[in-house]
């Protein structure tokens, strides 16, 4: 039963290899020119194909999209009635996208889909995964952003980037029969699927749509901005409020001129895959993600400005270890998945920590450091921001915010100068837009594809083969999410895959300050006055001391462990001191 299920699961896939006098068949192996493998294929070119690395693998998505709807159905149903008769913009489904789109009913669903590489060893920095990641936007969020709802579709592991075209072919095939005939979920109802979002980085969304990187002329993907070539020899984006916006009319022209006259037109330098879906518009259908145009887009590039041009008026870098030592004596908030580090260690910062620092740290750390221009001027930024990441959106709050992004992008440039109007300063023009179209920016956004892109990543436990460790990983989390497990396994393996989700994940503080617990605990283990613990877990934090340099060639660990007295009061011991709860 458990390879049959992997059997049915893996699509187009295969390997010469015998497990249990059982073969997993029917691959589409990638060959200098794709090669279909079928079941009648002779062992030996498939022997071939697995010895130099040039395959993909391909799931049967059509299974794993009916069984998380069977799964949720009546939550879908739910989720859609309370969402048509909101009146606020709060997700997805309230978006110009799916409220207009032609022939979407009460039984369909609608998909987001993103690509991307990701390195997965250390050694070899040019080898990147790149896996299809599917969402249902029908799940309320709470349940569509869980890792046990997020599909996979396809993986490609190689040295180069792969070929688009064809790596995403299998997939596309799977979306247009289902947009055709629909899903069968039970008697009566037929589930059509529309795809209606694809949600990449600027490098990627150039890729998919073959068009000119951001770094060349007339290279973006929602207007005709030519682009200016500035002393630097770089493309930079100048304020033009006359700029007019792309359209999906426009692209399909341009893709026929190409073809006829093989040469790139309007920024156009070949034919898209995302023509072959049905109802996709190539401009309005792949948002701008904030997470890498405004945390590791415009933050970050402000944040070099501040500390690196000494030419401009802003330059505060002598003012950095002031704001390192604020940053240091921040306790953590609960809602902060990490502690705040110096600002001097940003280029090792996350998106996570940019969004604490352009939401919450940045205000006050910057406050009497940043001549007021440009404070205020980054102050907009913080508000826009921060609105269209609310849930209470309407026509009206997204134009003003729009304006005020204009305002924010002329102003940018009078105080930085064109040399920095980078790609990433000029898409704050289009965030309004994709709002309109998608919702609030998290719903769109690339945090919930990272997170599996790292989850796929540790699927790997060895050097040989790790594509088919990461796909055989994936059917059977896959299986045992929405199948209730591998009933009929052997013991060792329904233990395996349980093991696959029990790693507990918890919050690592280190504090230089003493930290009260306002709870009682109780002392099981002792009559003692107190019982003295080193580690504690509390509130889903490791709380765990620090440990004193060596003395005289011992290794100490410091003071800070935790007491309960028998009158059942509770204390934190923390260098020498007593802190009574």
């Amino acid at each position: 039963m458990f390879l049959l299920d992997i059997e049915r699961s893996l699509n187009r896939f295969n390997y010469s290899r015998t497990i249990s006098q059982q073969k997993i068949i029917n691959a589409i192996i990638f060959v200098k020119n794709v090669v279909y493998i079928s079941a009648v294929t002779t062992k030996s070119y498939v022997t071939f194909a697995l010895s130099t690395k040039l395959f993909f693998v391909t799931f049967d998505f059509a299974s794993q999209l009916k069984s998380s709807l069977l799964q949720h159905w009546s939550i879908v149903q739910d989720y859609k009635k309370r969402c048509k008769d909101d009146i606020h913009i709060e997700d997805v489904l309230h978006g110009n996208v799916l409220r207009t789109i032609d022939g979407y009913s009460t039984n369909d669903v609608s998909l987001t889909f993103n690509t991307d590489g990701v390195a997965i060893f250390n050694s070899n920095a040019k080898k990147s995964l790149w896996p299809i990641i599917v969402t249902i936007n029908e799940l309320p969020p709470n349940l569509r952003y869980s890792r046990k709802n997020v599909l996979i579709a396809g993986l490609w592991l190689s040295n180069s980037e792969p070929d688009l075209d064809i790596f995403m072919r299998p997939f596309f095939e799977q979306l247009r029969r289902l947009a055709k005939e629909g899903l069968q979920l039970a008697s009566g109802i037929t589930c059509k699927v529309f795809t209606v979002c694809c949600c990449v980085d600027s490098i990627a969304r150039c890729k998919i749509q073959q068009l000119k990187q951001f770094n060349g002329y007339e290279g973006c993907s929602f207007c005709k901005h030519e682009g200016t070539l500035t002393e630097t020899k770089q493309i930079r984006y100048k304020y033009d409020k006359n700029i007019l916006p792309r359209t999906q009319k426009d692209i399909l022209n341009a893709m026929a001129l190409f073809r006829n006259r093989g040469e790139c037109v309007s920024g156009i330098k070949g034919i898209s895959p995302l023509i072959t879906l049905p109802k996709f518009d190539i401009v309005n259908y792949c948002p701008v993600d904030y997470m890498h145009c405004v945390l590791l887009g415009v933050c970050k590039q402000l944040a070099r400005l501040w500390l690196e041009a000494t030419n401009l008026d802003c330059y505060i870098k002598p003012h950095l270890e002031h704001i390192d030592t604020i940053l240091e004596s921040i306790n953590p908030f609960y809602e902060c998945s990490r502690s705040p580090r110096k600002l001097s260690e940003r280029k090792t910062w996350k998106a996570n920590e940019w969004q604490n620092w352009l939401f919450v740290y940045s205000c006050f750390c910057l406050k009497d450091v940043l001549p007021m221009k440009y404070y205020d001027h980054y102050c907009i930024l913080i508000a826009n921001v921060r609105t269209l990441l609310c849930n209470l959106l309407n026509d009206s709050v997204i134009q003003q915010c729009e304006i005020n992004f204009q305002k924010f992008v002329q102003e940018f440039e009078i105080l930085y100068g064109l040399e920095h109007m980078t790609y990433n300063v000029h898409l704050l023009l289009h965030l309004a837009n994709c709002t309109r179209n998608f919702g609030p920016l998290w719903a769109f956004s690339l945090f919930i594809f990272e997170d599996i892109n790292g989850l796929l990543k540790r699927y790997i436990k060895g050097p040989k083969d790790p594509i088919l460790q990461i796909a055989m990983r994936c059917v059977m989390a896959h299986k045992r999410y929405n199948l209730n497990g591998f009933t009929q396994c052997q013991e060792k393996v329904q233990m395996f895959c349980k093991a696959l989700s029990m790693h507990n994940r918890t919050n690592t503080i280190k504090s230089k300050h003493p930290i009260q617990i306002p709870e009682v605990l109780s002392n099981q283990y002792s009559k003692q006055s107190f019982f003295v613990q080193n580690n504690i877990f509390y509130n889903r934090f490791f709380f765990q001391p620090d440990r004193i340099p060596e003395v005289a060639g011992k290794r100490k660990r410091s003071d800070s462990t935790f007491s309960i007295t028998a009158n059942g009061k509770k204390y934190l011991w923390y260098s020498k001191t007593n802190i009574a709860g």
